[in-house]
């Protein structure tokens, strides 16, 4: 059953889902709800429905008021405008001397929902981001900010936008609902973990994250980072996910390569990449032909960014995600389907419950509990199957 915009906002209103609120009260975090759980299907919850929601800005910051410049922070969001602060990852890498890198992507290591967004019965959640934003040093200034499809901010780079398993974009979040002091460009989501009970970050899930460049740290580029205990880890580096994309035409691509979004799935081992696990991952763009610009569009031209592919252990090489009706190739027109300014995909999550219909009769019978007390016991429907 394709979802329609009218069918949804209906099914959100009963919900007490405000899609695009007219008004939103500004606060400190206030967990929402009705919380649902994570199930495959065509119904798509609003954000004070999914728990447990993460972000990360660029540049990194806390929610002091003003918020103030805060490395490698990501950020509690309720929904309604309220956030708190969430994990920190500064000085969990040992042996690295930089104290204030930036985080550009978040996962979980069981992220809910990862199976069934390959498999296209998840509405998949993301947001586009300009490349204008870098480190100083960053050798790519010069070629993103020639690249019109890439040297622009607007409202869907500050924003969380969905596409349903139908197809079709639209928004999911918008930045009053994300964060109240505002969002400048929103590069690494996280939702379905657990709200925080208190002022620290006791509900923070993002174990999983990247960071800015993939910088060499101990003499190698770490694309993905697993954080436990204070601690992070190298989970898989640039070499790997260059060869995964093969790209042999592409001189030294491990190591220009930065993973951009993220999914996780880490099946047993955890914070080790072995068997059963997977990612679903996009990359800053890559000017192939070195001629000082992106060009979008072009399949087995320029890595526009705009690609989302899927990798599973053991597989040799990464493949294109098929959703919405269509593969997430370099061919498809990203600003064209979201009326985005820019072409590079950043955050990626998924969210859904059954159709509409069958979700509002669960929730009458009282059958959807609070997701808040799930986490990620409740386990991805194909999962059992890889």
């Amino acid at each position: 059953m394709k979802i329609t915009h009218k069918l949804l906002l209906s099914s959100c209103l009963l919900l007490g889902v405000t899609v695009a609120p007219s008004q939103v009260l500004a606060g400190p975090f206030v967990p929402q709800g009705p919380f649902v759980q994570p199930a495959p299907g065509s119904g798509i919850p609003g954000p004070k429905n999914v728990p447990g929601k993460e972000y990360s800005d660029r540049f990194d910051k806390d929610t002091q008021e003003p918020p103030v410049s805060d490395p490698e922070k990501n950020i509690y969001w309720d929904g309604n405008g309220g956030r708190q602060d969430a994990f920190d990852y500064s000085g969990s890498r040992a042996g690295d001397t930089d104290p204030a890198r930036e985080v550009d992507a978040l996962a979980n290591h069981g992220d809910a929902l990862f199976w069934d967004v390959i498999a296209n019965q998840a509405a998949l959640l993301f947001s586009t981001g300009s490349t204008t934003l870098l480190l100083p040093g960053d050798s790519r200034a010069a070629v993103y900010n020639a690249s019109p499809a890439y040297n622009q901010l607007g409202i869907h780079e500050k924003s969380v936008l969905v596409e349903p398993i139908g197809g079709g974009i639209d928004f999911w979040a918008k930045p009053p609902q994300i964060d109240q002091a505002g969002v400048n460009d929103l590069d690494g989501l996280e939702v379905w973990g657990l709200d925080p009970a208190g002022p620290t970050p006791n509900g923070a899930d993002a174990d999983m994250y990247s960071l800015l460049e993939d910088p060499t740290i101990n003499g190698t580029r770490t694309s993905v980072w697993y954080y436990n205990g204070g601690v992070s880890t190298s989970y898989l580096n640039a070499a790997q996910i260059a060869a995964a994309i093969n790209r042999p035409d592409i001189v030294n691509l491990a190591d220009i390569i930065d993973l951009d979004g993220l999914m996780v799935w880490d099946g047993v081992n955890i914070g080790q990449w072995d068997n059963g696990d997977a990612i679903l991952f996009s990359v800053m763009p890559i000017d192939a032909n070195l001629d000082g610009i992106i060009t979008p569009n072009i399949n087995g031209g320029d890595i526009d960014g705009g690609e989302i592919w899927s990798w599973q252990f053991g597989q040799p090489l990464a493949q294109f995600l098929n959703h919405g009706g269509h593969l997430w190739d370099t061919a498809f027109n990203v600003r064209q389907a979201t009326g985005a300014v820019n072409e590079n995909i950043d955050a990626l999550e998924a969210v859904a419950t059954p159709e509409p219909s069958s979700f509002l009769s669960l929730l009458a019978l009282g059958t959807l509990g609070a997701a808040s007390t799930l986490k990620r016991k409740l386990k991805s429907s194909k999962s059992d199957e890889n």
